[in-house]
Formats: structure tokens, sequence, C-alpha cells
């Protein structure tokens, strides 16, 4: 049970962190605060296992390996933990709660009003991913930005083992953008990784590299996608929506308009196979945010989204 508020911590040595440099934290508080290092760096621990832990108001900066939560995570777990109106920065494997993941899990965890912002491996949730797990992670009104391999909840993600890689996620609002394979759920994916039961509800999805861009997922390995739906009215690099690769195991998923998932929990529930009973929630202010959250970080969500309804026109409703 830790807080640090208001502290400036810069050193050149590995593993920093806001509370600790690498160790087990749970239930702590670090806001306000500035963290810089060059690798192995993170708003709460620069590597190893953190739960029910929030990062808010604070910037991360450092090299590789930078998450918002943990810069580095090697067979351990990371759940319930939030980071809202952050700045994350780095070079390579930037999360905006974990920089790298590996034969680890991410779970129940969510980054909202932040920029992610870094090289390459460059994710809202993860940056790199290698043989290990996302579940019921969010992602909401947040900028992620890069170079390649960039993704709204992970940047690149491998694994030579199957049943690994990301399940129910969300990403809404926001922009996720770079030089190529940029992706709304993940930048590129390849040999046993999963996507499933996500949903991509970005604003816009855009590479400099033309058709290197993805509402879902750059498919680079085994054709593992399935369930999942992306906003019929995002947007690409030039400002038109995608056409192309449409459906549920497609790298641009399923269309789906806004009526059909604001503040409907029977789609999220039923279609996509979302836990209503023990992980998500609707939110109690429907008409500001409308899409669901988790039921044990209910407490930090106030979002205004509903001009995520509003701005959309009647005729693509």
């Amino acid at each position: 049970h830790c807080r640090s508020n208001g502290v400036f911590i810069s050193s050149k040595e590995r593993y920093v962190g806001g509370i600790c440099g690498s160790g087990s934290v749970t239930n702590s508080l670090v806001i306000n605060c500035t963290v810089n290092s060059e690798e192995y760096v993170g708003g709460i621990c620069g590597s190893g296992s953190v739960t029910n832990s929030l990062l808010m108001n604070s910037t991360v900066n450092g090299e590789e390996y930078v998450g918002g939560i943990v810069g580095f995570v090697d067979a351990e777990k990371i759940i319930n933990c939030s980071v809202m109106e952050c700045s994350i920065n780095g070079k390579l494997d930037v999360g905006g709660i974990i920089g790298y993941l590996r034969d680890g899990v991410g779970e129940t965890c969510s980054l909202s009003d932040s920029t992610i912002n870094g090289g390459d491996s460059i994710g809202g949730i993860v940056g790199y991913l290698t043989d290990g797990g996302i579940y019921d992670c969010y992602v909401f009104n947040c900028t992620v930005s890069g170079g390649d391999s960039v993704g709204g909840i992970v940047g690149y993600a491998y694994s030579k083992y199957f049943l690994k890689g990301v399940y129910r996620c969300l990403v809404a609002l926001g922009s996720v953008s770079g030089v190529s394979s940029i992706g709304g759920i993940a930048g590129v994916y390849t040999g046993n990784i999963d996507i499933h039961n996500c949903i991509s509800l970005t604003n816009s999805v855009s590479s400099q590299d033309s058709d290197s861009s993805y509402r879902i997922a750059n498919e680079s390995g085994e054709y593992r996608l399935k369930n999942n739906y992306a906003w019929s009215s995002m947007t690409d690099a030039s400002g038109e929506v995608f056409t192309t690769s449409i459906g549920l195991t497609e790298i641009n998923g399923a269309s789906i308009s806004a009526s059909k998932f604001w503040n409907n929990p029977t789609f999220f529930e039923d279609t996509l196979g979302w836990d209503f009973e023990n992980v998500w929630k609707m939110n109690a202010d429907y008409e500001k945010y409308g899409l669901p959250i988790l039921q044990s970080q209910a407490i930090f969500v106030q979002y205004d989204a509903s001009d995520l309804i509003r701005s959309i026109p009647t005729h693509v409703i």
C-alpha cells in the first residue's frame, strides 16, 4: 500500500519506477509524478507484478521497455491497473500499461485520456507481447502513435504457443497512427497469436505507408482472427472509411454502426461473449458514456463520450 505524489525521479540505471525498481506491488497510487530512465521503466514499477494500482496525471519517459504501470514483465501478472491523463514516451516497446510482456498476463486494465508515443512496437495496453495474454482491457480517448507496429491494444504480438493473444478488448475514440503496420487492436500479430471478441471504435487508424493501416490488425502469421468488430465510420490517413477485408475473421473486422453498440449490453454480452456478471458493466451515466466499463474500476470512469453519437451523420447510424 504505497503512494507517490508530486515526485520527480530521474536515473540512468535500469529498473526504475514510481514506487519500486523491481518487485511486487499492490494497492498503490502514483499521481502528479515524472519518472525518467533509459530501460525497464514504469510509472509504478520498472519490472515485476502489479495489481490494483493507478497512475494518474503523470509522465513516464524512457528508451526501451517503457510502461505506464510497469516496463518489463516476465512470467508475471498485471491485474486491475489503470493509467489516466498521462504521457508515456519511449523509443522501443512502449505501452500504456506494460512496455514488454513475456509469458505473462495483462488483465482488467485500462488506459484513458492519455498519449502513448514512441518508435516501434507501441501499444495502448502493451508495446510488445510474446507468449502472453491480454484479457478484458480497454483504451479510451487516447492518442497512440509511433513508427512501425503500432496498435490500440498491442503494438507487436507473437506466440509460439496456442491459446495466447488478445481477448475481449475495447478501443474507443482517440487515434492510432504511425509509419507502417498500424492497427486498431494490434499493429502486427504473428505466430499463434489469437485476437478474439474484440471491438475497435477509435476515430482513425492511419499509416504513412499506403495500405498499411487496419481496423483490427496486420496479419503476418497464421490466420487467427475471430469475431472482431470495428466502427463503420472509422477512417484511414486519407480520411476515407475502410471498405475491403471486412468480416468477423478479417483484418478490418466486421462493420458495426454506433446505434448497435452504444448503450447496448446485449451486443457485448451475447455477440462478443463478455462477462457482465463478474468483469464488465455498463456505465451508470449511459447518456455520456454508453460503453462497457470494468466493474473493478467503475470509480475511475468519468467520461463524456456523447459526441460519439452526436457527431455521426444520421445516415450511418
